[in-house]
């Protein structure tokens, strides 16, 4: 899955894009534009259109305005660009969303007109698509949960504007969605995502943040489903890991966790995981701040240790994923961390 962001000034559109196969998110290897067909002026809504060659769009944005465009296909592979009033490419994306979707972050540099351009990735294709204006994207505060409507497959954004470093999300209904839940940092690149079938609570993991920023949350349905959901934020702090066994527990449906480690540069550490009963999970130190990869994965087991080499001075972070399966669907595991003689 390729993302391609860009932002340019303070505004914020968000625009999803339906493919089948993965293609890259660069302009210049689209293969060639065909036969050229001009649309009405979009507005706020939904419009459903057959595609021959390729279709534009034109739209006008203000600077500091946030707009949400989707589009979906079943029939073809999308690729979507967005113009200036020149014609010039801003940014291309295709398949940068969750599963078949994608997703794509772009500030206008200036107020004016805009053109979204929807074309084939395979030359030829044809097919019938829906693309959607969204240009209402209210705000989200920390406990207090919000009701979210779904349709179709239009998605749903959110502002956030975080006060804590740290942030649990939860989407939750009634009856089993599918979805994905993705969080955008203020530039535009997507801090966290994760997504599931037929689930009746969905999880983003927790999330450190940078404070008094704006992000954005965005919920993306799967076709054909009118669910209403309770969307909460909760403020979350991450563990730091000593060479004392820190608890890590996770609730039912929360397969994804994370701590906190601090390493110096050229130092080995063994990382070691334990529970009080057998237990499949995977154990990933994240280390792009510190230059270091390293992972275990426990199945059915109840403990293991791996040891690394820090490449760099500096915090990151050790992400957990929970395959088990409890009667009640919790789980606690123990982590440590310490310099190795």
């Amino acid at each position: 899955m390729t993302r391609k962001f860009i932002v340019t000034g303070g505004m914020l559109i968000a625009v999803m894009l339906s493919v089948v196969g993965a293609a890259s998110a660069q302009a210049t290897e689209v293969p060639p534009k065909q036969a050229q067909v001009e649309r009405a002026t979009l507005t706020e809504g939904t419009i459903t259109a057959f595609l021959e060659g390729t279709s534009t769009f034109p739209f006008t944005a203000e600077l500091g305005e946030v707009i949400a465009f989707s589009l979906n296909s079943s029939a073809f592979d999308p690729y979507l660009e967005i113009h200036n009033a020149d014609g010039e490419v801003i940014v291309g994306d295709d398949d940068s969303g969750p599963s078949t979707n994608s997703l794509l972050v772009f500030t206008a540099p200036e107020n004016g007109d805009y053109s979204v351009l929807v074309r084939p990735f395979s030359e030829g294709a044809t097919g019938e698509f829906s693309l959607s204006m969204i240009k209402t994207i209210p705000a989200v505060s920390p406990n207090e949960p919000v009701t979210v409507e779904l349709s179709g497959t239009t998605p749903v954004a959110r502002t956030l504007t975080t006060a804590d470093d740290a942030y649990s999300i939860t989407l939750s209904g009634d009856e089993a969605f599918d979805a994905a839940l993705l969080l955008y940092d203020s530039a535009g690149f997507i801090a966290q995502q994760t997504e599931s079938y037929q689930v009746q609570t969905l999880q983003l993991p927790k999330t450190m943040v940078e404070a008094d920023q704006h992000y954005y949350l965005v919920i993306v349905p799967y076709e054909g489903q009118d669910v209403s959901l309770t969307l909460e934020v909760t403020p979350a702090h991450f563990v730091t890991l000593t060479a004392d066994p820190q608890p890590i527990e996770f609730l039912a449906d929360q397969y994804e966790d994370a701590t906190i480690i601090n390493v110096t540069e050229g130092e080995r550490y063994l990382l070691t995981v334990s529970a009080d009963f057998p237990v499949s999970v995977s154990v990933t130190v994240d280390g792009y701040e510190i230059n270091t990869y390293a992972s275990l994965s426990l199945s059915e087991a109840e403990g293991g240790s791996l040891i690394f080499t820090a490449g760099a001075t500096g915090t990151t972070f050790v992400r957990i994923n929970n395959n088990s399966y409890t009667e009640d669907g919790s789980l606690i595991i123990y982590l440590s961390i310490r310099p190795m003689e």
